[in-house]
Order: structure tokens, then C-alpha cells, then sequence
């Protein structure tokens, strides 16, 4: 498969779809080593002074969330860079998979499913996906649950207090399918 760079403007991108309903992969590591997982909780939008940017126009970034105990956190907090992988609702079955198998069971979790990796520059997306995100971390934080003004929210959320990591990264690059 082949892809090509495009502007964030040449996007006609639905985030809360994108994100809620048609899941994305994160995928975190390089080619000694990777895993990827589903995500549906996250944000793009524009945060922070960039170079080069307008004066009030900030980075575009992505921030997703991973819980401590998932595979995957190993590989986002080791590397620099991470993508996101989106197949414009299709390949839910192979998302389903990645979000709930460890890579800690499968030698290629990727190839369990069916997907491939594509090796890049900085790091590993999906071949089969529509459109690749690669992201440049610029931020971690952690959830803490004094952090939650409405109790039910943890309660419905983190039973087990097993908050999400925070990550916020510049996309640095977007690649669409051609």
C-alpha cells in the first residue's frame, strides 16, 4: 500500500467519529520493537506556541490515554514517537482484538489479527490503515483521583483506581492512502 503526506487542512476529519466511534491504533515502539492497542478516549485539536506557526495559532497535537498495566505503555514511554492509525470505520473487528489481547501473549499481535506493521522514519504504524497520524511526544501526566470533581466518574470508570497516563504529542506528520 502506498501513502502520501498531506496538510492538516487537506483533511475533512470528523475527530469525535474518528476517534469515539470508529477507534484509531496507537501504535508505540520501532523496529526492535512494538505493540499497538485500540484507542476510543482521546483529543486532537491545537495546543502550545509552535515554530513557524501564526501568532496565535498553536501545534496541532493528539492526546491519548493508556492505562499502567497495558503492554503498550512500555513502548510509548521508551520512544519518542507514537501513531495513530485510523481506518474510517472499517478493520473494528481487528481493533477489538488489539484492544482487548496483550502483546505480552502474542509474539505479533499485528499479525494475529491480520494487520501489518509499516515500518517509518520514527516509528511503526499500520499498512491498512486509511490515515496514519505520527505524533512527537511533548507531554506525560497521570490521572489522580483527586483530579474528579463527580465521584461517578471514577467509580463508572476506574473500579480498580488503574488511572490512565496521559500523553500529548505533536503530529508531525499525517499520511493518507493513495
Amino acid at each position: 500500500m502506498a501513502f502520501k503526506e498531506v496538510k492538516l487542512e487537506e483533511l475533512n476529519l470528523d475527530v469525535y467519529k474518528t476517534i469515539a466511534e470508529d477507534w484509531l491504533a496507537l501504535t508505540a515502539g520501532d523496529k526492535n520493537g512494538y505493540s499497538s492497542m485500540t484507542v476510543s478516549w482521546g483529543q486532537m485539536g491545537s495546543l502550545w506556541k509552535g515554530e513557524g506557526l501564526k501568532a496565535f495559532a498553536g501545534m496541532p497535537v493528539a492526546t491519548v490515554y493508556v492505562r499502567p498495566q497495558r503492554y503498550t505503555k512500555k513502548f510509548i514511554d521508551e520512544q519518542p514517537f507514537f501513531t495513530l492509525s485510523a481506518f474510517n470505520g472499517e478493520r473494528k473487528s481487528e481493533l477489538g482484538f488489539l484492544g482487548s489481547k496483550s502483546g505480552r501473549d502474542y509474539a505479533d499481535k499485528l499479525k494475529a489479527c491480520g494487520l501489518t506493521p509499516l515500518h517509518l522514519e520514527n516509528a511503526v504504524a499500520i499498512e491498512e490503515a486509511e490515515t496514519i497520524f505520527v505524533c512527537k511526544k511533548l507531554f506525560t501526566y497521570k490521572m489522580e483521583k483527586s483530579g474528579f470533581f463527580y465521584p461517578e466518574t471514577v467509580e463508572q470508570n476506574y473500579p480498580k483506581e488503574d488511572f490512565h497516563q496521559g500523553y500529548i504529542g505533536e503530529i508531525v506528520k499525517i499520511l493518507k492512502k493513495i
